[in-house]
């Protein structure tokens, strides 16, 4: 037992606390199964309820664990948020636009594919839902990962625990 609980503390020792509740140990995530062939960008959406400086945040938070990722873009005559199949290469957030009905959601992911049956993404969206009472850093952060490639990791204080 003794030899149990020191091997975990040992592995989980890797793991970075960047304040806030917000803990990563990607060394342990498993990957999913879509993957960016390029470095995304991410463009807030019009309708997002997370300002670009939060945004900015949270992705600062994944560049320090060494994930690729581009600039930070408020939506604009150049930068449109396209949600039909996403834009090219970038990241978008965006407020709930009603494609789940699942209530107990706060946030959803959706991918794209760079063309049928591909593994890797084309673009990626993160809807939030209306209530922005709920919506935190953490959360953000939480969702990043997945368009990042990162699935659920069952540690109950990390950041890409269900």
């Amino acid at each position: 037992m003794f030899l149990f609980v020191l091997s975990t503390l040992f592995n989980y020792s890797y793991a970075k606390d960047h304040g806030n509740g917000i803990i990563i140990h990607k060394q342990n995530y498993p990957k999913m199964e879509m993957q960016w062939n390029t470095t995304p960008s991410v463009i807030v959406c019009s309708d997002s309820p997370y300002t670009k400086e939060t945004v900015v945040k949270a992705v600062n938070i994944w560049k320090r664990e060494g994930v690729a990722i581009g600039d930070v873009y408020l939506e604009n005559d150049h930068n449109k948020c396209n949600f039909k199949s996403g834009k090219k290469d970038f990241i978008q957030i965006a407020g709930y636009r009603g494609n789940f009905n699942q209530k107990e959601y706060y946030a959803f992911t959706w991918d794209w594919p760079l063309y049928s049956g591909s593994t890797q993404k084309r673009s990626s969206k993160i809807e939030f839902a209306t209530d922005t009472s709920r919506y935190n850093l953490k959360l953000l952060v939480h969702e990043l990962g997945h368009t990042l490639g990162y699935d659920h990791y069952d540690h109950k204080y990390d950041i890409m625990n269900r």
